[in-house]
């Protein structure tokens, strides 16, 4: 089953831990990386740096990360020693692009890798060389393609190993506790030069020394907002991702400036993050989220995250259109359970469980075919659409669509009881047709926020 972050708060003081770290490569900083070149500089103060073999990408953002193709590329470190024999912990940010041996953090002695048999079981394994199955300890959890997730492996000749994933203790192997043999080096995305990472790898660590839980968590909650929001940038044209408190205007944060004006007397909510509720009691309500933007060709992904489960209609979910003459897009549930989307005039219909839960949807127009997503799952069939030509000029609302000449508006999304008004969380477009690895990436980088 997929695996969520943990429930515990992230708070602004939670800081990385400093004693006993040996090894810290981090993407993020231009001290570990400055963007071009073949060496991933070590900042704990031990220059271990690694390598870069054939150019694995890299990627600056948030987060910043590289990507390995899992055929030629990998991290390779000659110092010896980095991994202490008789105690450590090791940790890696890491995301899968396909299964196969992935090694994440590995090296002379030591690995932390998926197997050879990774599309069968889709586990972590870990371990020493010298034990007698690469496949002794297996995690307990599955590890899913296009997901980011923290892996940290404590050992001690104490203790034995003990394995977290996203910060929560996934097992514990105590059969073995003898010292890591060989030069004990490390490698990220290979064991020694073989059993390639096809994926990518964000910050990496190593202590010389077995971390507590607590520790643990504290370094998992340092990093997990910048891990857990990695949606999709490409084609990427408005972001409206963090919910204003006050005020009538959403910020865009893909940086193309396309911020949203709140209509209306809409109100701020604070629940899973924030949101923006509309208080519309039935479709002619005036409060709804407009956008200085267009679609502008016949591929586009519109994603929006909200509870909404009108009891007037139409109750618009977004709007994009001019309906006398077929123009644009618009999505509207013309009953409880009845949503359309597409082409004004030629939706495409599909059913759905009336509720007011907080969910992720995904439409996707891809010239003629349309496709429909709910949390991270397709949802009827894809559906063969008319060529759209025709596009609208009057701007991108949520919550509402245009008249029918295309100016103004009509329609909201409504609810008659007051506590189960709409709320938009979260809303994108792209002007491109997502993926099903890009639909799972962004569904994945939301669920854990809203309950999904």
């Amino acid at each position: 089953m997929p695996l969520r972050f943990s429930s515990s708060v992230l708070t602004a003081t939670a800081t990385l831990v400093t004693s006993n770290l040996v090894l810290r490569l981090d993407p993020d900083l231009a001290s570990s990386y400055s963007g071009s070149g073949s060496t991933w500089t070590d900042i704990a103060g031990t220059a271990d740096n690694i390598t870069l073999v054939n150019s694995p990408t890299y990627t600056s953002g948030t987060p910043s990360y590289f990507t390995f193709n899992g055929s030629n590329q990998y991290g390779s470190g000659t110092t010896t020693g980095v991994v202490n024999s008789t105690a450590y912990t090791k940790s890696a940010w890491f995301y899968l692009n396909g299964y196969q041996d992935n090694n994440i953090f590995s090296g002379d002695g030591h690995f932390i890798y998926m197997g050879n048999q990774a599309s069968i079981d889709k586990k972590i394994y870990c371990g020493h060389a010298d034990w007698p199955l690469f496949t002794a300890y297996p995690s307990t959890a599955t590890i899913n393609l296009n997901t980011w997730y923290n892996v940290t492996l404590t050992f001690s000749t104490t203790n034995g190993m003990t394995l977290y994933i996203n910060g929560v203790q996934d097992s514990t192997y105590t059969v073995r506790k003898t010292a890591v043999p060989g030069t004990r080096t490390a490698n990220i995305a290979a064991y020694s030069t073989g059993n390639l990472l096809n994926g990518r790898v964000g910050k990496v660590l190593c202590y010389s020394a077995e971390l507590t839980a607590g520790e643990v968590l504290q370094n998992f909650n340092a990093d997990k907002s910048t891990y857990a929001s990695a949606i999709v940038t490409s084609g990427l044209q408005f972001n409206l991702q963090t919910a204003p408190t006050s005020g009538t205007t959403w910020t865009d944060t893909s940086g193309n400036g396309r911020n949203a004006t709140l209509v209306g007397s809409p109100s701020y909510v604070s629940n899973n993050g924030g949101g923006i509720r509309l208080n519309n009691e039935n479709g002619s309500g005036t409060d709804y989220i407009s956008v200085p933007y267009n679609i502008a060709s016949n591929t586009v992904t519109v994603e929006v995250v909200a509870s909404f489960n009108p009891t007037s209609f139409w109750g618009t979910i977004w709007g994009n259109e001019i309906y006398n003459t077929d123009g644009g897009y618009l999505a509207y549930m013309d009953n409880s359970t009845n949503l359309n989307y597409g082409i004004p005039n030629n939706e495409t219909s599909v059913t759905i469980t009336d509720s007011n839960a907080i969910r992720h949807w995904i439409f996707v127009i891809d010239g003629t075919q349309a496709s429909l997503f709910l949390n991270g799952s397709q949802i009827g069939t894809t559906a063969t659409i008319s060529n759209q030509t025709i596009f609208a000029t009057g701007d991108f609302y949520f919550g509402a669509r245009h008249l029918n000449d295309g100016t103004g508006l009509t329609d909201t999304m409504n609810n008659s009881n007051s506590a189960d008004y709409p709320v938009f969380y979260q809303m994108r477009v792209y002007n491109k047709a997502l993926s099903g690895a890009e639909i799972t990436q962004n569904y994945n980088a939301v669920k854990g926020t809203y309950g999904l």
